[in-house]
């Protein structure tokens, strides 16, 4: 699994909702920032010229701020929280390979 580069996805289903990946470095390079969630157009945009890494954390990040949006106000994420599960969560799938293709292995039964 390690040395094949997958290419990021362009579409991802969080619940019943299909949201759009888009790279776009050049508008967040200039807003000063590494991802982006728009909710409404139920967009995440990546800047794709950071190293891939710290996009692999930042896709997981801003996934995370897609995953709150049907969450009532009760149980949403602040910025710090989310930033610490996202690098958290990065660094035990790095770690734990195993654990990893475990958590992520296609169900042959369908």
């Amino acid at each position: 699994m390690r040395g094949i580069m997958i290419d990021l996805p362009t579409q991802i289903k969080i619940g019943a909702i299909q949201w759009h990946i888009h790279k776009d470095s050049r508008a967040l390079q200039y807003e000063g920032l590494k991802g982006e969630t728009l909710y409404q157009a139920r967009t995440i945009r990546i800047d794709d010229e950071i190293p891939i890494p710290l996009q692999q954390e930042t896709v997981l990040h801003e996934t995370l701020h897609a995953l709150c949006v049907p969450l009532t106000e009760d149980i949403q994420l602040s910025e710090t929280q989310v930033r610490y599960f996202a690098a958290a969560l990065m660094q035990v799938f790095m770690d734990n390979p195993k654990l990893r293709d475990f958590l992520f292995q296609e169900d042959d039964n369908g």
